[in-house]
């Protein structure tokens, strides 16, 4: 096997269990997407039975909520395919790009940054609680939120647009569409809300 570049010194430090799922072939996107799949359904599973118990799906509407749940589910779906994805990118080689870019140290962070903005969504939603602690997590939320305006902005209008690519600026629409539909969620569950049941203040 060819040497291996590490991105950061996180992945110096995790080198044998990065090494172990590269000699694995983890890191090809037709293994670890259909894996991380599986292991999304669980936890989709878990929010679920959470919202049933807090009450949390009575605030969308019958005719609203296939998407929602939609868009729970899409969030578990994220959730371990990033981290995969975060771990994947702590080697070089691994990564879409012909040579190294300047910023190859900080995709595997941005990654687990996302990941943790997720954590903090979903854990909000099955708490279903209006605590200080909750507050400091939308915060949390709310800041991943902008980051994620300020990529979607940089792709309509720095990459080239093709409807039949979803790599494109095309996927600046999506992730901004994504995003706002999540914000607006966000904001009701702390604005609009009101008596879950389950709520403890």
């Amino acid at each position: 096997m060819s040497t291996l570049t590490f991105a950061n010194p996180m992945g110096a430090w995790l080198a044998p269990v990065l090494l172990g799922l590269h000699s694995s072939s983890f890191f090809e996107w037709y293994v670890y997407m259909p894996l991380m799949t599986v292991a999304s359904l669980p936890l989709y599973y878990a929010v679920m039975r959470s919202l049933r118990a807090n009450g949390a799906l009575a605030m969308v509407s019958v005719h609203g909520r296939g998407f929602w749940l939609a868009g729970y589910y899409f969030l578990c779906f994220l959730l371990p395919n990033v981290v995969a994805v975060a771990l994947k990118t702590m080697i070089v080689e691994e990564m879409d790009y012909p040579t190294s870019p300047w910023f190859a140290s900080l995709v595997s962070p941005l990654h687990f940054y996302i990941a943790s903005v997720v954590v903090a969504y979903l854990w909000l939603i099955v708490r279903g609680r209006r605590a200080s602690l909750d507050y400091a997590a939308g915060l949390y939320v709310q800041v991943g939120l902008v980051g994620g305006y300020v990529v979607a902005g940089y792709r309509l209008f720095n990459e080239w647009w093709a409807w039949t690519d979803p790599t494109t600026a095309v996927s600046g629409v999506v992730m901004l569409a994504a995003l706002l539909a999540y914000n607006w969620d966000l904001a009701r569950r702390f604005v609009l809300a009101r008596h879950l049941v389950g709520q403890n203040t």
